[in-house]
């Protein structure tokens, strides 16, 4: 009974994506937290580079003008100054575009898993419209659902048997 009244429902549920997503619900809570942990790290790497930038040029003028030490450490430690502010550019602006890669990838699981009115084809987006087309041009859709069956793991028949409803014979095939 209460599969008749999930079935009419216009919208999946949180609860829904958690019970039949479970590896793409992980991805996204897993990308949500990167997305929160990579906007700070790379504008701290970002702040830090100048910050170092603003000490060896400093340092560089206090040299110049004879208030600083004079021997070959003095230069190497420079040299380590830069490779210490590019490194710190570079870890900072590829976290920075981490972050909107993995925004990315939150607007799209988003999409596939709390999309609106999931079984309408016009409602779909690209990603889900491109694969759909993929099965249709592989001949996959032209069979019928117990052959499209065969194709699939006994695991992926067991993950559609606990949400597809109206068709019998995919828990009898499993």
């Amino acid at each position: 009974m209460s599969d008749i009244k999930n079935h009419d429902k216009k919208r999946h549920t949180c609860l829904d994506a958690f019970r039949y997503f479970p590896r793409h619900n992980t991805l996204l809570l897993w990308s949500i937290i990167f997305l929160f942990l990579s906007i700070p790290i790379g504008i701290l790497l970002t702040l830090l580079a100048q910050v170092i930038m603003v000490g060896r040029e400093a340092a560089y003028a206090l040299s110049r003008e004879g208030l600083g030490p004079e021997s070959q450490e003095y230069g190497s430690q420079l040299i380590n100054c830069d490779v210490l502010i590019c490194s710190c550019w570079i870890s900072g602006i590829l976290t920075l575009l981490y972050a909107v890669i993995s925004l990315y990838n939150i607007s799209v699981l988003t999409s596939l898993m709390y999309g609106k009115f999931p079984w309408y084809y016009e409602n779909w987006n690209s990603i889900r419209q491109n694969i759909n087309q993929l099965l249709v041009d592989s001949g996959i859709r032209n069979l019928s659902i117990k052959q499209q069956l065969e194709y699939m793991t006994d695991l992926q028949k067991n993950e559609i048997a606990n949400h597809y409803r109206g068709i019998d014979f995919i828990s009898e095939s499993v």
